[in-house]
């Protein structure tokens, strides 16, 4: 069980901390506890609470109408609305509802809606995309924890590379070599860029996870790509990013390196065959022009 202050619940919601604290002293809607200082602070239950209300509202239900209603009816109204809303803002919202209850229903649902509307491209780029960041923000404030990071991360590493083996062998001789290096822990990232690749029809090597430098050379000079894609976005105290990169470049001097992740951003990258790309949007246009 977490505690949230109200920071938290507007973070998560979207909802800012003064309405919250109109609808609690108006409407009764919601009743903090408090701390044995006399901080009032709000639990899981609040939290998922907030977010059904605050979802009900953005979908055209006043507020003096929520709170004649049950939680139960209000738990039933979500579930009709969130199946029939297609708008982006509405999904993100119920996916958040859908993370913190670990409902695995619900955000089937939802994914299954927004691809059968457009495709799957679309639903990577227009709301799992922006979902992650989302979550990427939740985690860096305390907001949520590992269990709802990991069950997200998990739903959609499942259904993409289901897509992955659902489509047709490349055929294009180009080829993505794909891993991440040591402590990087966010594999979803390479999930999500094998499947942007293969969808343009280029032949990716996927490596995984955990890959040092001496196990890349191995498999770099066995296959030789045309690129080296990778992520680098946790804190290495050990390891200087600059050297790494420099190292990483050697090793792989016969191919393009694409670099993203938070601690690629500022580095001074003179070597012409590093790109740094500084997120998925500006990864989706490099792609698109990389030669078959």
């Amino acid at each position: 069980m977490a505690n949230y202050y109200i920071k938290d619940l507007e973070t998560l919601s979207g909802i800012k901390a003064h309405t919250i604290r109109i609808w609690e002293q108006r409407y009764g809607l919601i009743e903090p506890q408090r701390t044995g200082g006399n901080i009032r602070y709000y639990t899981d239950d609040d939290l998922k609470y907030i977010l059904n209300i605050a979802f009900l509202n953005k979908n055209g239900l006043r507020i003096s109408q929520i709170a004649q209603m049950s939680r139960e009816d209000i738990n039933k109204k979500v579930a009709t609305i969130s199946t029939d809303n297609s708008e982006n803002s509405s999904h993100l919202q119920t996916l958040t509802m859908a993370m913190m209850n670990l409902d695995f229903d619900l955000f089937e649902q939802v994914l299954f809606a927004n691809v059968r509307k457009n495709n799957l491209e679309s639903t990577i780029i227009e709301l799992i995309l922006p979902f992650l960041e989302k979550i990427n923000l939740l985690w860096v404030t305390g907001a949520i924890n590992t269990v709802h990071e990991q069950f997200v991360h998990n739903l959609f590493r499942k259904k993409l590379l289901s897509a992955v083996a659902s489509l047709p062998k490349p055929d294009s001789k180009t080829s993505v070599m794909l891993y991440l290096m040591d402590g990087e822990e966010t594999e979803i990232i390479l999930v999500i860029v094998q499947y942007l690749l293969k969808i343009r029809g280029l032949q990716v090597i996927y490596l995984g996870q955990h890959i040092n430098l001496e196990d890349l050379e191995i498999a770099y000079k066995i296959k030789t790509p045309a690129y080296v894609f990778t992520s680098i976005s946790e804190h290495h105290p050990k390891t200087s990013i600059q050297d790494y990169v420099n190292q990483l470049s050697k090793v792989c001097e016969e191919s393009k390196i694409l670099l993203t992740g938070y601690q690629v951003l500022n580095l001074q990258m003179e070597n012409q065959s590093i790109e740094i790309l500084e997120d998925f949007y500006e990864m989706i246009y490099y792609f698109n022009k990389i030669p078959k």
